[in-house]
């Protein structure tokens, strides 16, 4: 995977300053969250291998649609719809990704411990619980500060930490500040029910090591060595 290609996956959804306001009116009414019974009848097809739905109680019901072959960069502006991100697919994990004007306003209201349900195309779910919410400062050269830590990633480490390593599910959109909406990211990343306490997840690289929830591990460079125009 090359470096160009790294950096138009973690911006794909910088799109988010195309706001619609229709849409985002859209994305508020989804208040009437079905059971999940309910919800599985709805967004199933039949094709087990075909991500199909997103299911937090209380939170979320929307149905996932696939990114067009080769372009990784796609992300749906459907009010209520999100996106599988092929190239989490390549590490093999699942990311998923929502505008933060559409579906992606959502995410700001899950919490560490709250469980996911995905749903696949012949009804079946397969459940994860959040282990890690992350908040990175977008930064002029392709730089991202960790707004807890104040740790820095470059593109390339950011899509590592948060897509590689043993399997688990990470939500992505981005993060609004004031008049600027394309601010900062959002990762929120789960593991799945089954092992969710055992997963350790490195981004194998070399500098100093931070510990950020329960079997989650992410590796960054000290501040001090980050690069690039930082204030």
């Amino acid at each position: 995977i090359t470096r160009q290609i790294l950096f138009t996956a973690i911006f794909a959804i910088t799109l988010c300053a195309s706001s619609n306001p229709e849409h985002a009116r859209a994305a508020d009414k989804n208040d009437g969250i079905p059971n999940l019974n309910t919800f599985i009848k709805k967004v199933r097809n039949g094709d087990m291998s075909t991500l199909r739905g997103i299911y937090a109680p209380n939170i979320m019901a929307y149905p996932i649609m696939q990114q067009p072959e080769g372009d990784s960069s796609f992300v749906s502006t459907q009010p209520l719809v999100v996106t599988e991100f092929n190239m989490a697919a390549r590490m093999n994990n699942i990311g998923l990704l929502a505008h933060n004007y559409l579906a992606g306003r959502s995410f700001f209201n899950i919490k560490e411990q709250d469980q996911i349900t995905l749903i696949y195309g012949n009804g079946s779910a397969e459940g994860f619980i959040v282990q890690t919410i992350l908040k990175y400062k977008a930064l002029p050269n392709g730089i991202y500060m960790n707004i807890e830590t104040k740790d820095y990633l470059d593109t390339k480490e950011l899509f590592y930490a948060v897509y590689s390593g043993d399997r688990h599910l990470t939500l992505q959109t981005c993060i609004q500040n004031e008049k600027d909406p394309n601010w900062g990211r959002l990762f929120i990343i789960a593991t799945p029910i089954v092992t969710a306490e055992k997963i350790p997840v490195s981004a194998g690289f070399k500098e100093r090591k931070t510990t950020l929830s329960i079997g989650w591990t992410l590796r960054t460079r000290k501040s001090s060595q980050a690069t690039g125009s930082l204030h």
